[in-house]
Parts: structure tokens; C-alpha cells; sequence
């Protein structure tokens, strides 16, 4: 079939409406049908990726059809097993001979991660009847780098296991890259499967069914694609939660330098493939973001199976070896098309670009929530209430809303407890529906105190709905002020004391979150630090500019110098002093690493003097010298240093003898290292000749303009004879370099608006303050230009930006560095 004609009835709104990418309804309608055929009172397990996606669609939904919902881990002891509520039910209901008992699994990684849990949970009970739904296509699994297949004796087992053959199990196939480790993983991975081709999925069908505990012939197990695993985490953003860890590689940077020093880049080239051995993280990074992309798209009709009318515009040196990696994949499927579909426009972008947003210190509440609720876990963008706000068992509260006064007398606290157990801390549900009243909606474009007010007036509107005796007012005046979080703890407890906590569950969630931001916001120096990344910001607005005015006055470069010393140099000099007169703490390693990080990403390849980075080096190192005990719990910490002083006091003894370095030495190389790494960090928008400067305005009015919102305007604003070289199209035909510049050109300038369909999706998320940018900039174009009143234009990224997803990817980076 062929693509789509958007451009037929320019001015027909309704065709436009057709032809129009409904995310929301697309994950709504997949998850419908699978409610209605196939979890009708089933024991479901999802792992984090799909809990979070059904936390997006209303989780209640699930846990009222099913018999039970529970959380999936790679592993089970028996112990835990036995403590499971889905067991108490399977007992229970197998003493009835016309009940059967149905396990049902939603995975959204390889199903070899999970497979030790699947086989323990079917052998610890027995189950008439197990459906394995997996994300990742057949074909995913059988091109990984390392796969971990199940025996082949498995694969000769009767073909009664059905094997579902989705379309996309030929659109998201092959060979992931064109290095030689993949290629050797698809012969190796062809040749133990066998003859013909045979079904990853039927061996794991065939493994399954032989762990578990089953008298009966009857019992089937089968493994089926399930592709819809995205969520909304507002309505005009998609994450993909598998690839939530997932962070731009600095690796492919340094070999771009290394391209553009050598005078035979076609050696550096080639020897990717081999270097890419040593990094099996990288590798795994690039077929799980290569496949889940692939996925996503093909679901949503995105390009053709073949590739076809599917145009990647790559933005930064990850972002261009992931756009090989997505051609070389699709380059390899032999597939008729037979379905109509959207030409696309890819655009990828490489987070490191611009670490400017997640490491400042925004006013927005939802990046402040996000900020301050995700410390302790970066894995999984929902919110961690700890044990503020304890969410009763669903049935139980299903049970208080009943009108029946004589079933809510009759239910006691014994019989609840063997309903489902209560979570010790909720997850956030999120809601993004769509629906102008969703408090989170309304969130993404406040600031921490309009959040405050808003919350208050959902409460009194709570209260007068609900017939509640009682004054609000009261409640909250002696709170001690506006944004004291005792007056939201107050009405947290006031819903709760009515039995209105899982009825109004969002707005729990909500005020919950807002008061733990609160009572962190001290702690964390939120305030100190927002004032100081202004200055930080104003300072080097007024160093740009100066540069600006005089690049051919030696003598003023020399000024410009003393200038970005003295932007570093502020940095410096807070380290080991107190935060305030009243605060005798200091700023944590994780605060200042997210300082220097800031100063480096916003000066660019400018950086700083030799000078001004040993002082900070100096000052670092006295920090982490004189930490208290207290502090070195910290995880930035034991995951960079701790390791130097537990290896000095062991070699005390060599040291005396001059057979090991010191703890001193040891340090200064390691801070070297982090320092280099920040530095390839600010020089990789070198080749970004349009969007080197992240600063707009004079030196009295600095103004930060993020990087996406440069190249969103500037994609929007190009014409048919301007050329944006951050924004070239991929053309594989001719590869200067694998590694995201220096394309074969064509003889037509392809824009990204050529297309009507357009996905942005940054590598290493968006922050809220940048996504509300980005949507004032898309409105505003297409109110001032009819040209592309009828784009549709998708914003999608691996995770939410935060400070802390971005240290965890650099120190991670530095992390390989040291093991290798």
C-alpha cells in the first residue's frame, strides 16, 4: 500500500483529523482489547516498564479486572513467593473444580531477563494456563549482541504452543549495527536456533512449559508480541520506559575528535566495529533504544516495514550512529507492505548537547517534584511517596464506597488483609488523559507556589462536593504560612480520616508529592542554589558578550579569559565554605557536580583556562578529604572515591615502601578524569556551527535559550534554499562517518517539514521547563505560519531530565572509563 496522503484537502479539518497520530487512544485501545481477551480475572505480573505504563492508564482498571496485580522482579525467592496474595487466591479457588487458574506476564525487556522469575512462579504452583506478553519483538532477541537463548532440545517441542506472528516482528528485526560483534552474535544466534528460522519465542514457550508445576497435559504456555509499551508523562510527551536508563554514550564523541584530528578517519571509521566490543553496556544501550524506536513506530504506522519515507535527521554523534544502526536494521527486512502508513520525520537528539536544563535549578513544579522525588530512584519516572500517604487495599475502599451500610459493617480489617496488600509507598499514577482537569496536567506549568494554591482550592472543592462539615480555613491558618507543608499534610489527613484517599487518589498523589518537595527544599538548597545559577548565568552571558565584541584584540582575549576563570572560579570558591550565615552546611558532591556540569554545558567549547580548572580540582579535593562520616553515605561518593581511601588503608604498608600510589595522587587523577569528561561535554557542540551559544542577550539581560528550543525553531523556520547543517538528513548511500556527520549529500535540501509527520526524541529526556517551551514554540509557528497548521509534531525522550538521571549517566561514563 502507499503512504498516506496528508496533503490531499488542505483545508478539510476533518481529513486532517484522520490522519492525525492519536497517542493516548492508540495505548488506550491496545490496552482495552487486551482487558476484554485476555485479563479477565487472570494473576498478572508486569515488570517496572509496564507498571508504569498502566500507572499512565489508571491502574485501577487493571487491578479491578484481575484476580490480582503484582509487581514482576528478574527474581523470586521462595520465601517472598509464599507471601505473594496471588497464591492465597490460586489455593483458594482451585478447591472448585470448574476453576481454573491463569498466569499472565507483561515484560517490556528480553524475555531472557525475567525468565528464572516466569519459571519459579510456574513451578511453585500450578497454573491451567500462562500468556507471556514481551515488547521486544522475535527478531529483537535473536540480533541482541549477547543473547541467552533456552537449550535447543526446547525448540524441538510440538508446535501446540502458539506463537502469535505479528507484523513487526519483520519490522523490527536483524542485525542492529554493522559492527562485527553483532554480526557474529546473528550467525551464532542463527546457527543454535537451527534449521529454518525457528521461533524465538516457541523455545521460551517450550522452556516455560517445562518448569512448571502441572499434572494435566492440558495446561499451554504461549509467548505473543506486545508492542504498546510507551506512556503519556504529559500530553504532548512520550517516554519509552525501557530505554528510561538510558544514557548518549560520550564514547561516540571521542571518536569524532579523533575523526576530525586524523588525516585517515577511514581507519578510525573501521576500527569502531572492533573498539565496540570492549563496551557491551554501549552495545545493549543501542539495540534496546534501536529496536524500541522501531517498535514504536511501526504500531503507529510511522514509515513503511522497509524503511521507506522515513527520514532521520540525527543531532549529535550518538544521535548519528543510532540513525546507521536504525538504517542498517531496516536495510535487512524483506517485507511487502501492505498496509497504509505515515512518511515520518526522525529527529534524534543527543542529551549531552545541552545539560543546562536538568542541572538547574527550575521553578517549575513538576521539575521540582521530579527532581526531589527521584533521588533515590532513577530507574522509574513515578513518584515515591514514603509513608506519608499509605494506599489502602483496593477492595477494601471499593468496599467503603459501596452504599450497602451492611456490607461495609460486615467488612472487617482480618478479611481485608487477605485481599491484596496495601503498598507501603505509592507509585505516581500520573495521569496525562488528556483532560484539562488532571492535576498533573495543570502542574506542568506552574510554579512550587501556584501549585500550593492550586492544591488547596482542589481541596475546598473536595470538601464542598463532598458534603464535608468542616472549615478549611481553620485547618490551614495555623500552618505557620503559604508554604509551610503542615497545612498540606493537614488536608492529606483530613481525606483520609473520610475514607476519600483512593477516590481522589491524584490529588493525593499530588499534595504528597508537593509536601515532600517542601520539606526537601531546605535540605537540598534549592532556593541558595536557583539564586546562584543566575549569577552563574550572567556572568557568563557578560564573558559571551564581551568575546563577541572583540575576537581580533588580542589583548582582549586575555580579558575574555579572566572572565570564564572567574565563572569557574565562583564555584570554586563555595565548595568548603558555609551555604549562609544562618546554614553552616555545605553543598553536597551531587550539588556540586551539577554546578560544574551547568558552567561547563552553558560556556561551551570556550571551557575554561588550565588555571581555573585546577582550583577547582584543589577545591574538590579538600571537600572530599575533610567529609564527615555522615557524609559519606552519599552516593556520588561510594560510587567515585570510596573506593581510593578503603584501598589506602589496606596498602598502608606498600605505601611505605614506595609501592603504591597515595590516596592524594589517586584522587587528583580520578577529579582529572571527571574534569575531562565535563570537558567533551562542552565541546560537543562544536560541529552544531548554528547552535553553539546556549545564551541570548546583553551583558545587564542574559537569557538561557535551550538547545531544543534553537533547533525546533529553526526547523521550523527553515525554507526551501536555507541550509541547517545540524539539521541534514541521513543519507546512507554515502557515509563520511559513522558517526553523525559528514553525509552523503543530495542534490535536493530535504527539510524535516517536508514531512507531516515529525517525532523529536531526545536521547537522555526533556525537563518539563524545556517541554513547555517547546510547545509555546510549535503553537506559536503554527498560529503565524499556515504552512504548518496541519504538522502534527510528536516530543518523545527516554525518561524526564533530571539532575540526577544526568550525574547517574556521568558517572556511569566514568565508571567504564575506570574498569577499562
Amino acid at each position: 500500500m502507499s503512504a498516506i496522503n496528508d496533503y490531499e484537502d488542505d483545508n478539510d479539518d476533518e481529513q486532517v483529523d484522520v490522519n492525525n497520530i492519536e497517542l493516548l487512544s492508540n495505548l488506550n485501545e491496545r490496552f482495552k482489547r487486551l482487558l476484554e481477551d485476555d485479563l479477565d480475572g487472570v494473576h498478572l505480573f508486569v515488570d517496572r516498564h509496564f507498571f508504569q505504563v498502566m500507572n499512565s492508564l489508571e491502574f485501577d482498571r487493571f487491578v479491578e479486572r484481575c484476580a490480582n496485580v503484582n509487581l514482576l522482579t528478574t527474581t523470586f525467592s521462595a520465601t517472598r513467593l509464599d507471601r505473594l496474595s496471588l497464591f492465597g487466591d490460586v489455593s483458594s479457588s482451585s478447591s472448585s473444580s470448574s476453576s481454573s487458574s491463569k498466569l499472565v506476564v507483561m515484560i517490556a525487556s528480553y524475555l531472557w531477563d525475567y525468565a528464572d522469575a516466569i519459571k519459579m512462579l510456574l513451578s511453585h504452583h500450578s497454573f491451567d494456563e500462562c500468556l507471556v506478553l514481551s515488547s521486544m519483538s522475535e527478531l529483537a532477541h535473536l540480533s541482541h549482541p549477547h543473547p541467552t537463548l533456552p537449550s535447543a532440545q526446547s525448540s524441538t517441542s510440538p508446535s501446540s504452543s502458539s506463537t502469535s506472528a505479528s507484523h513487526h516482528s519483520a519490522t523490527s528485526p536483524s542485525p542492529t549495527s554493522p559492527n562485527s560483534t553483532s554480526s557474529n552474535s546473528k550467525s551464532s544466534s542463527s546457527s543454535s536456533v537451527g534449521n529454518t528460522h525457528q521461533s524465538i519465542y516457541q523455545r521460551f514457550q517450550a522452556d516455560f512449559k517445562e518448569s512448571a508445576d502441572c499434572s494435566s497435559n492440558d495446561f499451554s504456555c504461549t509467548v505473543r508480541y506486545f508492542p504498546a509499551c510507551y506512556t503519556m508523562l504529559s500530553p504532548n510527551y512520550f517516554v519509552l520506559p525501557v530505554q528510561s536508563s538510558v544514557f548518549p554514550p560520550l564514547y561516540f564523541t571521542g571518536l569524532q575528535q579523533q575523526l576530525n584530528q586524523s588525516s585517515q578517519s577511514s581507519l578510525v571509521s573501521s576500527s569502531v566495529k572492533n573498539d565496540l566490543k570492549q563496551h557491551a553496556g554501549i552495545q545493549q544501550d543501542i539495540h534496546l533504544t534501536t529496536h524500541s524506536l522501531l517498535s514504536f513506530m511501526s504500531d503507529l504506522k510511522l514509515g513503511s516495514a522497509s524503511g521507506e519515507d522515513l527520514h532521520i535527521y540525527p543531532v549529535g554523534s550518538f544521535a548519528g550512529y543510532l540513525a546507521n544502526e536504525i538504517h542498517t536494521v531496516l536495510s535487512t527486512v524483506h517485507k511487502d507492505q501492505t498496509e497504509d502508513y505515515h512518511p515520518i520525520s526522525l529527529v534524534l537528539v543527543d542529551r549531552y548537547l545541552d545539560l543546562v536544563g536538568p542541572c538547574s535549578h527550575s521553578e517549575n513544579a513538576l521539575d521540582r517534584i521530579f527532581q526531589t522525588a527521584m533521588v533515590h530512584d532513577t530507574q522509574m519516572p513515578d513518584i515515591n511517596i514514603s509513608p506519608l500517604y499509605n494506599r489502602q487495599p483496593y477492595k477494601y475502599q471499593q468496599a467503603l464506597n459501596n452504599k450497602n451500610q451492611q456490607q461495609q459493617q460486615s467488612t472487617t480489617s482480618s478479611s481485608i488483609s487477605n485481599l491484596i496488600t496495601p503498598l507501603h509507598r505509592i507509585f505516581g499514577t500520573m495521569n496525562m488523559q488528556g483532560d484539562n482537569d488532571r492535576i498533573w496536567v495543570t502542574l506542568a506549568s506552574k510554579t512550587l507556589r501556584e501549585a500550593v494554591v492550586l492544591l488547596k482550592r482542589r481541596v475546598v472543592d473536595i470538601v464542598s462536593h463532598e458534603n464535608i462539615n468542616i472549615d478549611i480555613t481553620s485547618i490551614t491558618s495555623n500552618a505557620g504560612g503559604a508554604m509551610n507543608p503542615n497545612g498540606l499534610i493537614q488536608l492529606v489527613e483530613l481525606l483520609k480520616s473520610h475514607n476519600l484517599a483512593f477516590k481522589y487518589r491524584d490529588d493525593i498523589q499530588a499534595l504528597c508529592a508537593v509536601i515532600e518537595t517542601l520539606q526537601c527544599s531546605h535540605h537540598q538548597h534549592w532556593d541558595n542554589l536557583l539564586s546562584l545559577e543566575k549569577i552563574l548565568l550572567l556572568s557568563a552571558g557578560y564573558s559571551n558578550n564581551k568575546s563577541n565584541d572583540n575576537d581580533d584584540d588580542d589583548d582582549d582575549d586575555d580579558d575574555d579569559e579572566d572572565e570564564e576563570e572567574s565563572l569557574l572560579s565562583q564555584i570554586s570558591e563555595i565548595i568548603n565554605s558555609p551555604i549562609s550565615s544562618s546554614d553552616e552546611s555545605k553543598y553536597s558532591l551531587r550539588e556540586i557536580i551539577s554546578l560544574c556540569l551547568f558552567a561547563f554545558s552553558l560556556v561551551g567549547e570556550r571551557s575554561f583556562s588550565n588555571d581555573d580548572q585546577s582550583k577547582l580540582i584543589n577545591a574538590l579535593q579538600l571537600r572530599i578529604e575533610n567529609l564527615e562520616e555522615s557524609e559519606k553515605n552519599d552516593e556520588i561518593y561510594k560510587e567515585l572515591f570510596s573506593d581510593i581511601f578503603d584501598e589506602n588503608e589496606e596498602e598502608e604498608d606498600d605505601d611505605e615502601s614506595g609501592g603504591n600510589k597515595s590516596s592524594e595522587v589517586k584522587l587528583r587523577e580520578r577529579l582529572n578524569l571527571l574534569l575531562d569528561i565535563m570537558e567533551i561535554v562542552a565541546r560537543s557542540r562544536k560541529n552544531l556551527t548554528e547552535f553553539t551559544s546556549l545564551l541570548r542577550g546583553g551583558m545587564s539581560g542574559s537569557t538561557y535559550k535551550s538547545l531544543m528550543t534553537q533547533l525546533v525553531s529553526a526547523m521550523l523556520e527553515q525554507t526551501e534554499s536555507k541550509e541547517i547543517k545540524a539539521l541534514e538528513r541521513f543519507n546512507p548511500s554515502k557515509l563520511g562517518s559513522l558517526l553523525g556527520f559528514g553525509w552523503g549529500r543530495s542534490k535536493k535540501l530535504h527539510r524535516v517539514v517536508d514531512t507531516r509527520k515529525i517525532i523529536i526524541y531526545v536521547l537522555g529526556g526533556l525537563t518539563f521547563s524545556e517541554l513547555k517551551d517547546l510547545q509555546d514554540t510549535i503553537e506559536k509557528s503554527q498560529r503565524t505560519n499556515k504552512s504548518l497548521s496541519q504538522h502534527q509534531i510528536l516530543l518523545g525522550g527516554t525518561n524526564i531530565a533530571t539532575s540526577t538521571s544526568i550525574i547517574s549517566g556521568i558517572t556511569n561514563i566514568l565508571t567504564d572509563k575506570l574498569q577499562s
